[in-house]
């Protein structure tokens, strides 16, 4: 499934079963760093891993891979753990659902930051897997919407020429791939409290 976000040519998403290690771009962001095992490289190895410290967020303390074996430039790991409570918010008021907000919030604040801190310029391709396993429709949901988020943010940047993100799931992404549907994007907008009159993101490409 490839996407144009704001129907804009210099904005893609691409995504699809496979594995991310056999793509390559500019920077690669995975949830655990132990939830990307791989033969060729170490990425699962703690050591591989520092804080990053310029991305930190409350609660939140992401890491940066030390090595230069991977095809990509630079890999961060975003450490999310899921809890058995959390669910999607059933309405704009539902108070019980802040973990999910605040995960959402995160996530679009994280995208900027990696953007921001490495002052990316021309052309850019950001690499993404699904931030957890055990509950894929909560975190698709999360990761489109900071995904929105981001792309809305950075519509106008003269410095960015294209930004293209690769999303790669070893599974069938059925969950990203039904949120990325724009009908049931903007209708679960509207649902948790959302203007209906918000502007179409995604368009297929």
């Amino acid at each position: 499934m490839r996407i144009r976000p704001f129907n804009s040519t210099r904005f893609l998403v691409d995504i699809a079963q496979g594995d991310i290690l056999d793509e390559s771009g500019d920077v690669l962001l995975i949830g655990r760093s132990r939830g990307l095992r791989s033969p060729k490289y170490h990425i699962d190895e703690p050591e591989s891993w520092k804080q990053a410290d310029a991305l930190r967020l409350p609660g939140r303390q992401p890491l940066q891979y030390v090595r230069h074996d991977l095809p990509w430039k630079i890999a961060y790991s975003y450490p999310y753990h899921t809890r058995s409570h959390t669910h999607l918010p059933k309405g704009p008021d539902d108070l019980t659902a802040l973990h999910y907000y605040h995960l959402r919030n995160d996530l679009g604040i994280y995208l900027l930051k990696v953007l921001l801190h490495n002052q990316f310029r021309g052309d850019v391709t950001i690499g993404l897997v699904p931030l957890s396993w055990r509950k894929p429709t909560l975190t698709a949901h999360a990761m489109v919407e900071g995904l929105a988020g981001m792309f809305s943010c950075i519509r106008h940047w003269s410095e960015l020429r294209s930004l293209s993100v690769v999303i790669r799931s070893l599974d069938e992404p059925q969950e990203m791939l039904q949120v990325f549907e724009d009908d049931y994007f903007r209708d679960w907008r509207r649902r948790i409290g959302w203007s209906p009159n918000e502007r179409k993101i995604w368009f297929p490409a």
